[in-house]
């Protein structure tokens, strides 16, 4: 039997089967799984996706 995974929030739970899904279907067009998120990180790392404040820089 499969174990239920937990996760910290809603939005985790939420995302997570969607990113395993994209992973998967990514693995079935022949892209290699550590490819696929290396690439999945850097597009949501890019200022169009991540509109977070930019850590100040040390003094």
């Amino acid at each position: 039997m499969a174990q239920i995974p937990l996760y910290p929030t809603p939005v985790h739970a939420w995302l997570h089967p969607r990113l395993v899904q994209l992973l998967d279907e990514a693995q079935r067009a022949g892209i290699q799984r550590d490819v696929a998120v290396a690439v999945i990180t850097d597009l949501i790392t890019d200022t169009e996706f991540n509109e977070a404040p930019p850590e100040p820089e040390p003094e």
